[in-house]
């Protein structure tokens, strides 16, 4: 008995006919009705009880083929890893809210550098909480997290803990503060962490307190803070002029289109590193790589 055996045994009890199951597999009646009886005949116990309207699963039978769907499910998914590794395979990222991982992920995938095959690829954004729990889970295979450096020695635990890999991909990236050309800070020459005291802040929802500015300098305001569900909120936010959030780059151009400014915290010393997440034990696919490369050059 051999996996085909098992796939034409499964297709007669889910058509319950030997002549609707030959058909669906592209085989003669009689050949797979031979194939049914030497599977009966290997395992010493008939699968099926035989009748004027067919064919049903005996008690043997229903044990059977409770085995055998989850065998040919996990074959189905052993041929199929030729295809999750290959350059044009999909891809699947949960990443820490970030303007610029994003803009790294859409020239990866910009359009003259796609595939004649192309890909149809998922990006999500995440808290580090939820970007661990969904590559854990293996919902997302795929990691990208923003952490303060100091954070760092509580995630590399955690991912020991669970024998995931945590990678670096860029280290000691500044952290400036992101506002509108219209709030007061952006008329200052120099910030420092004392000025932020007046001022609300905007933050993800999805982000644990501990892993934002607010968190880390224990600013005293942080009950003036505004929490928002997406980066998209976030934005508004800080175009509407009132409140400010941290960033780790955007571009002048970008700074300029949308009417914003960066500014550094002149006596905040502590930067942010960025990683990739997956399980130790499986190698990146091509285009994992390829995505992470670029993401090295673009940082």
């Amino acid at each position: 008995m051999n996996i085909k055996h098992m796939e034409y045994v499964l297709e007669v009890y889910r058509c319950g006919s030997i002549n609707k199951a030959a058909k669906a597999c592209y085989i003669s009646q009689s050949h797979l009705s031979k194939i049914v009886k030497d599977v009966e005949a290997e395992l010493g116990f008939e699968l099926f009880t035989r009748s004027s309207n067919g064919l049903e699963l005996n008690r043997n039978g229903l044990f059977f083929m409770d085995s055998v769907e989850h065998i040919v499910a996990e074959f189905q998914k052993i041929r199929r890893i030729p295809q999750m590794i290959n350059d044009n395979s999909h891809m699947h990222v949960v990443s820490s809210p970030s303007a610029v991982v994003m803009q790294g992920f859409l020239a990866f995938r910009r359009p003259e550098a796609a595939t004649d095959h192309g890909a149809s690829d998922i990006y999500k954004e995440a808290g580090l909480n939820d970007i661990l729990q969904q590559v854990i889970s293996r919902e997302t295979p795929l990691g990208i997290m923003l952490i303060f450096e100091r954070m760092v020695p509580k995630y590399i635990n955690i991912t020991e803990r669970y024998g995931l890999s945590l990678d670096l991909v860029k280290e000691k990236m500044p952290v400036h503060l992101l506002m509108s050309l219209r709030h007061p800070l952006a008329k200052k020459e120099k910030i420092y962490v004392a000025d932020l005291e007046r001022y609300p802040f905007v933050r993800d929802a999805q982000i644990d307190y501990d892993d934002t500015l607010v968190g880390r300098m224990k600013l005293n305001n942080s009950q003036n803070s505004l929490i928002v569900s997406d980066r998209a909120g976030r934005m508004d936010a800080i175009l509407s002029g009132y409140y400010i959030c941290h960033t780790t780059g955007i571009s002048s151009e970008e700074q300029q289109r949308l009417g914003v400014c960066t500014r550094p915290i002149e006596d905040f010393c502590e930067y942010i590193s960025v990683y990739s997440l997956k399980y130790a034990n499986r190698c990146y696919s091509v285009r994992e790589s390829e995505f992470i490369s670029l993401l090295k050059k673009q940082l």
